[in-house]
């Protein structure tokens, strides 16, 4: 079975709308008729940080997978930022997906690492510079900034690649766990009631 624990912002946070994502009946079904993803319906708000917890082959990857635009939905509707994105290129979505082997280029620091996919965006270069720097006090990176991933422990290889991304931003397994590890997470909310707690 497919358990979603949420960890929820704090109350009054100014992070509202742009990352938010929404699935309603998402399905996935292949053309030799396995169905992936049977049916899945809900909610993160912007900066909600989701883990999908489950057996192997219960279809979380393929989630994530829609999520990025990686993988076709064969039904229901996938909304980013209020944003229905359905048949959207991956490209167009507004969305990182970090992949398991942490997505860190060895050759740069771990500043840069952190501020890649932001430079790509043309965010400007004050707006860049405080979000690493907030993303790396968060992460517990801040010390570090200057290390190249090779001088770096595994956990701290996880945090650099579970750290800022534009728009909403899809994790797999173990850097979603970097990010829970790292303390961004706060109470947590069962989305489903056999859930065994954290």
């Amino acid at each position: 079975m497919l358990c979603e624990i949420v960890y929820d912002l704090p109350a009054g946070d100014p992070r509202e709308n742009h990352g938010r994502v929404r699935l309603e009946a998402l399905r996935k079904v292949y053309e030799n008729g396995h169905v992936a993803v049977a049916g899945a319906s809900f909610e993160v708000a912007d900066g909600e940080l989701l883990a999908l917890v489950g057996p192997s082959g219960c279809g979380k990857s393929t989630l994530l997978r829609m999520v990025a635009g990686l993988e076709s939905i064969t039904s229901g509707t996938l909304s980013i930022g209020g944003r229905v994105v359905n048949d959207l290129p991956a490209r167009d979505r507004d969305i990182a997906m970090v992949f398991q082997s942490y997505a860190l280029y060895p050759h740069m620091s771990v500043y840069d690492n952190l501020a890649f996919g932001l430079r790509l965006r043309g965010m400007a270069r004050a707006d860049l510079d405080a979000k690493v720097r907030s993303a790396a006090a968060t992460l517990e990176l801040d010390t570090l900034l200057d290390r190249k991933p090779r001088q770096l422990s595994g956990g701290q290889r996880q945090r650099g690649g579970a750290g800022p991304r534009p728009g909403a931003q899809s994790a797999g397994i173990p850097a979603g766990r970097a990010a829970l590890e790292s303390g961004r997470q706060a109470a947590p909310r069962h989305a489903c009631g056999d859930c065994p707690a954290p």
